[in-house]
């Protein structure tokens, strides 16, 4: 209802966030393909409105549907561009959560040497600051590609040994 009365009162921010919500509710309603459409509605609208956080928060959403559609380049292409979007703002969280996913990505596409070097790079982004949560995330996917690249010690040694590679 909330979508129908912004689009009627032509409230394009309104929309675009209800365009969001409604979204992520499709999601979790296993309904991707929908979800999907109106994020890139959303997207399409606050690039038009050249509202940069929006676009940058859109785009990350929608790059975690794309990878769950099985669109990995197209999920992977937008991943970049929205990691830049994140930099170019200061957005650590937005940033750490672009590495993560491109890690996803790359794991998925059996790209594991890729994988690990962008979970690392999350880690070094997330290191000295409070992002506990984000670095357990990271550290759980790490291993997870350390282990199917049979690399069973560098799994149990994430998070304890130095990290490999620098951004």
């Amino acid at each position: 209802r909330a979508l129908d009365a912004a689009r009627k009162a032509g409230h394009a921010y309104g929309a675009r966030t209800s365009q969001n919500t409604v979204a992520l509710a499709a999601v979790k309603l296993g309904q991707p393909d929908g979800a999907a459409r109106l994020l890139q509605e959303a997207l399409d609208s606050a690039i038009t409105d050249q509202v940069g956080w929006e676009i940058s928060s859109y785009a990350g959403n929608l790059v975690d549907i794309k990878h769950e559609l099985g669109d990995d380049e197209a999920a992977l292409q937008l991943a970049q561009e929205t990691l830049k979007g994140h930099r170019a703002s200061g957005h650590r969280i937005g940033e750490i959560s672009m590495t993560n996913e491109i890690g996803l990505i790359m794991h998925a596409l059996g790209r594991l040497a890729e994988s690990i070097d962008w979970f690392e790079r999350g880690l070094m982004i997330a290191t000295g600051s409070d992002m506990e949560l984000r670095r357990c995330q990271l550290q759980t996917h790490l291993a997870s590609v350390y282990l199917d690249a049979g690399q069973v010690e560098h799994a149990r040694e994430v998070d304890y040994a130095p990290l490999k590679s620098a951004i």
